[in-house]
C-alpha cells in the first residue's frame, strides 16, 4: 500500500519521491492498541487503526484498489467516514475504514484506483483534533469478519501494510537541503546514509540509492576503511 495521503504526487516512501509532505505537517498521533482505558467503554482492548494527524483539508487518497461500499456519517464515532473493500484474494479482502473526514468525494459502489482522491481530512465524530483513522480488517468470501472477537471487533494493526524507509522527517529535511551524508566503505559496494542521530543505516535497494542519489547528485559519499555503528533501523513515516 501507499500511505492514504495526498499532497500533490502521491508518496510512495522512497526519498527521491519527496513531495510537499510538510505542507500539511502530517504525523502520527495514536497507534494501534493505544490508549486502553479510553476505549475500555467501548468494548475494545485500545484503538482499533491507526491515526496520522495533519492540517484541516488534506487530501486523503486510495491506498490500495477498491471498492466503496458506504459513506457515512457518525457523529458519534468516525464522523464522516468511507468504507471500502479490496478484490478477493485467496478468498479474502480487506475492509478499510477512512474516519474524521471533512468531505467525501466518493460514494457507494465507486471503484478507485490506488492514489484517486476519496475525501479531504478534518475532526469529525469523536475526535480531538484533526487526523485520519485508518483502519483494516480483513474479511473472508462470505462477507465476514475474520477473528472478530479479538478485542478490537477484528480490526488489525495497519502499520505493516504501509510503507517503511530509512529516513526520520528531521533527515528527510536534511535530503532536501542536500546536506545528507553517504559513507562507503572500501572496496564494497553498500552505501550508507548518517542520519540525524548520527547512526550509519545501510541502504539496501541498489535502486533506492540510485533514485536518491541520481536526484540529489550534490550529495559526496565518503568512503572510509569501516562504516562503524551499522544499524538495521526501519522507521515508519507516517
Amino acid at each position: 500500500m501507499i500511505l492514504p495521503i495526498k499532497d500533490g504526487v502521491v508518496w510512495n516512501g522512497l526519498p527521491a519521491d519527496l513531495s510537499n509532505l510538510p505542507q500539511w505537517d502530517i504525523g502520527f498521533s495514536q497507534s494501534f492498541g493505544g490508549n486502553p482505558d479510553m476505549y475500555k467503554p467501548m468494548g475494545l482492548k485500545g484503538h482499533n487503526g491507526l491515526d496520522l494527524y495533519y492540517k484541516k483539508g488534506t487530501p486523503i487518497v486510495a491506498p490500495i484498489d477498491m471498492t466503496v461500499q458506504s459513506t457515512t456519517t457518525d457523529t458519534d464515532g468516525y464522523g464522516i467516514y468511507v468504507r471500502a473493500f479490496t478484490d478477493l484474494v485467496d478468498d479474502e479482502k480487506l475492509d478499510l475504514v477512512f474516519g474524521h473526514l471533512d468531505k467525501k468525494v466518493v460514494k457507494a459502489g465507486d471503484k478507485v484506483k490506488q492514489g484517486d482522491l476519496i475525501g479531504y481530512g478534518d475532526s469529525t465524530g469523536f475526535s480531538t483534533g484533526h487526523h485520519l483513522h485508518f483502519g483494516i480488517r480483513v474479511r473472508d468470501k462470505n462477507n465476514t469478519v475474520l477473528n472478530y472477537n479479538n478485542g478490537y471487533f477484528g480490526y488489525i494493526d495497519p502499520e505493516p501494510f504501509l510503507p517503511k524507509v530509512k529516513w526520520t522527517f528531521g533527515e528527510l529535511e536534511e535530503l532536501r537541503n542536500k546536506t545528507m551524508i553517504f559513507k562507503k566503505e572500501k572496496g564494497k559496494s553498500t552505501i550508507y546514509q548518517t542520519g540525524a542521530d548520527g547512526m550509519n543505516y545501510p541502504i539496501n535497494s541498489g535502486e533506492t540509492f540510485k533514485r536518491l542519489y541520481g536526484e540529489f547528485d550534490k550529495n559526496n559519499i565518503v568512503e572510509v576503511d569501516v562504516v562503524e555503528n551499522k544499524s538495521n533501523r526501519l522507521a515508519l513515516i507516517i
